[in-house]
C-alpha cells in the first residue's frame, strides 16, 4: 500500500532532499509539499488518506510546536514527526509529550537520517539523544524489569524486531510485553506510552 506523506518546510532544498529520500526508501510514495502553517493545515483538512507529516518547527507563520498541536487537533491519529535544526532536549521532550512519533535534527548524518525515516515509514518512531529519552522513560513501578527494558527500547525508537534482537526475545514476546505495558499505562500506542511516562513525574509533583 502506497504512503501519502506531507513535508512542511519553508526551504525548498530541504523539501527536495526529503522527497528524494522518501521516494528512494519507498518507491511510489505520494509526497505532498507545504511551506507554511496555513498550507499544512489546509492539506491536513483536505487529505484524509495522509499517512505521515514531516514538519519543520520554524515556519514563517507558525513557530515552535504550535503547528503540530493544530494539526493533531484536526487529525488526532495522524503520525507527526519533526525535522528541525532545533536540538534543545526540552523541545524534543515536549514533542514526545504531545504524542508525536519522531524528531530528526537536521544535523543528523545521512545514514542515521535514512534509518530514522525507515522507522517512521514502517510505523515506528525515532528520537535523538537516546540517553535523555531513556532517563525520561524509566522507573515505571508497575512494570516488571523486562517490560522496563522493552519500554526503554521503545523510547529509543526501536522496532519490535530490533527490540527482540537487542534483548534476545522473539517478536511475539516483544508484542506480548507491549500489550502489557499499554494495559498498565492505559494507552493504545507507542507514542502514547512515551507521552504517559513523560507526564507521570510532572503529574506526581502536581504540575
Amino acid at each position: 500500500m502506497l504512503k501519502k506523506i506531507l513535508i512542511t518546510d519553508d526551504h525548498a532544498i530541504i523539501r527536495m532532499g526529503l522527497v528524494r529520500l522518501l521516494q528512494h526508501l519507498l518507491p511510489g510514495t505520494v509526497v505532498l509539499e507545504a511551506s507554511s502553517r496555513l498550507a499544512t493545515l489546509s492539506v491536513a483538512r483536505e487529505e484524509p488518506e495522509l499517512d505521515l507529516l514531516l514538519l519543520d518547527l520554524n515556519l514563517p507563520d507558525g513557530q515552535g510546536l504550535r503547528t503540530a498541536e493544530e494539526v493533531l487537533a484536526l487529525r488526532p491519529l495522524l503520525p507527526v514527526a519533526i525535522v528541525s535544526s532545533e536540538e534543545d532536549p526540552a523541545v524534543v521532550r515536549r514533542a514526545m509529550a504531545l504524542g508525536l512519533v519522531g524528531y530528526i535534527p537536521k544535523s543528523t548524518n545521512a545514514e542515521l537520517t535514512e534509518n530514522a525515516m525507515r522507522l517512521l515509514l514502517t510505523g515506528g518512531s525515532y528520537w535523538p539523544r537516546a540517553a535523555v529519552v531513556r532517563s525520561a522513560c524509566a522507573a515505571q513501578p508497575l512494570l516488571g524489569e523486562r517490560q522496563q527494558e522493552v519500554l526503554g527500547a521503545v523510547c529509543r525508537g526501536l522496532s519490535n524486531k530490533q527490540i527482540g534482537a537487542e534483548l534476545g526475545l522473539t517478536e511475539a514476546t516483544v508484542k506480548a510485553h507491549l500489550t502489557q505495558i499499554f494495559r498498565v499505562l492505559k494507552v493504545n500506542s507507542r507514542s502514547q506510552a512515551i507521552a504517559a511516562t513523560l507526564r507521570q513525574p510532572r503529574d506526581a509533583a502536581g504540575d
